[in-house]
């Protein structure tokens, strides 16, 4: 459990749900098409040991539909490849039988041996259209579970909304107070927070202005995000939103720092505009500093950059309320673009370059050539265009992300770009793509704020391998612990475009596409 837990990382937002049109996964094979086959050629399947011939019998065994079919797509949540399980997590919402539904809500479920299914099985109960029973989802929130248990609240939140609960209790508090003791992780604490603000924020109210002061900067950060999503809704009357992200914005910790940029652009009145240029010139981080200029661009329509002297003219004339956000403009230019160059983007003095080693990268193609020679000649003018006192990692992954530093982000200088350049050349790893294992191993480093991807944007290995959810959970998974995700693709296809740039655009970051020729 205590392994789960720090591959996993955390698990994130009320929107983390992934629609049940995404049911369509990428890289489908024409055997999908086929007629399913005889229920006993699908048990064969099942124990395939072919993932790919796994996913398909899952797919066909939905379709078969009885008892016994839904039985091995149940078996199918235990599979260690994202592959088949993913295609059976997304099959589960459309399982017909209530009967089989109150037994998921226990051992066949969320009280689970295994701690994936646990989790998976946490995320379905967000999307099922079943009804199902409040008070047994809150016995099944087990704080000492905290990343099944931070799924789970999501997933009650997302129910509540849809009035897809019943024996609803009349105070939420009292059952996810065992999730908010201060001995609690803190990430569950965060999560617990934002759940009870969202299913009673009249209850939760005065705990929600606590967390703001609360020692952990998972909770302030989500305190802070209660607060705004309170005001933006025009129900907060006494500018609590306003007060706190004005203190929170020079907090300590940089990722709540972040969050009081985003809160304070949201709320877009002169004041809060005021507080964000105020910022320019004296935010140390070189990321948080440029999501305010993104900020300030969006509401405005302007293109000015940090120099905060056309700012204040231009927040002078504005009435109280701010006014509404203009149409989107070009944003600010954040640093090294890598169109019409060879480089990764530079955007930030703290990040992670998470680079793709998996076996599609080396397959020498059709022309002769292969990605890793276009990876290659990207990451070492990467590397040689760091900035002195840039602190960065290198984090090539395949089955298993290997790390430059273990013990964390290094300095930027003409020994350590040397060292770096040496220590990747050297580097031999091929196997499956695990993506996410890899983000949520360089997220354990609280000093990183900026993820640098490339990518061929078709991962095959790990517990996660649809793009859409995988993208939609990393999202959520990183509201109180906001990080950028700026993608480069390298001969990636265009759907594969489409579901990267979600998580580009939803975490502030941007998506570079490169084809080679020959493509």
């Amino acid at each position: 459990m205590k392994h789960l837990a720090t591959i996993l990382c955390s698990l994130l937002a009320v929107s983390s749900t992934v629609a049940p049109s995404m049911a369509a996964s990428q890289g489908a094979s024409h055997d999908d098409e086929k007629v399913p086959k005889t229920f006993s050629e699908l048990e064969a399947e099942m124990r395939s040991k072919f993932p790919d011939s796994r996913r398909r019998a899952v797919k066909h065994l939905v379709e078969i539909g009885t008892d016994d079919a839904w039985e091995w797509v149940l078996r199918a949540l235990e599979d260690p490849l994202g592959q088949v399980a993913d295609e059976a997590q997304l099959a589960l919402p459309k399982l017909p039988d209530e009967r089989r539904w109150k037994l998921l809500l226990g051992k066949e479920g969320l009280a689970h041996d295994d701690p994936w299914v646990r989790v998976r099985m946490a995320e379905v109960v967000g999307r099922t259209t079943q009804a199902l029973d409040a008070r047994k989802l809150l016995r099944a929130l087990d704080p000492r579970d905290p990343v099944a248990a931070r799924t789970l609240l999501r997933s009650l939140v997302q129910k509540a909304g849809g009035n897809g609960l019943t024996d609803v209790p009349r105070r939420w508090g009292n059952e996810l107070r065992p999730c908010l003791t201060r001995r609690k992780e803190p990430w569950l604490r965060a999560e617990a927070l934002a759940a009870w603000f969202a299913l009673d924020p009249e209850e939760a109210g005065g705990s929600v202005l606590d967390g703001t002061r609360d020692k952990s900067g998972h909770v302030r950060a989500a305190a802070l995000l209660c607060l705004t999503a309170q005001d933006t809704r025009g129900v907060a009357v006494d500018g609590a939103a306003l007060r706190e992200a004005t203190r929170l914005i020079v907090d300590e910790d940089a990722h709540v720092r972040w969050v009081a940029v985003e809160c304070l652009g949201r709320l877009g009145t002169k004041a809060a505009l005021e507080v964000l240029i105020a910022r320019l010139g004296v935010e140390p981080r070189e990321r948080i500093e440029r999501r305010v200029v993104e900020r300030l661009q969006a509401r405005s329509g302007l293109f000015h950059r940090r120099d905060p002297r056309p700012w204040r003219d231009w927040v002078r004339d504005l009435p109280p309320s701010g006014g509404p956000s203009r149409p989107a403009q070009p944003p600010e230019n954040r640093g090294d673009s890598v169109a019409g160059t060879t480089r990764l983007p530079i955007t930030s003095d703290r990040l992670a370059f998470l680079i793709d080693m998996s076996g599609s990268i080396w397959n020498v193609r059709d022309d002769g050539t292969r990605r890793k020679d276009e990876i290659d000649v990207i990451v070492h003018q990467t590397i040689d265009a760091l900035p002195d006192g840039v602190r960065f990692n290198l984090v090539p992954f395949a089955g298993r992300p290997v790390l430059w530093q273990d013990d964390g982000l290094v300095t930027a200088s003409k020994r350590t770009r040397r060292e770096a350049r040496t220590w990747y050349d050297d580097l031999k790893l091929t196997g499956p793509g695990d993506f996410e294992g890899a983000v949520r191993r360089v997220l354990l480093d609280p000093e990183i704020d900026t993820l640098c991807v490339l990518t061929d944007g078709a991962p095959t290995g790990g517990r996660r391998w649809h793009l859409e959810m995988m993208m939609q959970l990393l999202l959520a998974e990183t509201r109180f612990r906001p990080v950028t995700f700026d993608v480069v693709l390298v001969d990636a296809s265009r759907a594969a475009e489409r579901r990267w740039d979600v998580l580009c655009v939803g975490s502030g970051g941007e998506l570079t596409s490169r084809t080679l020729k020959g493509r």
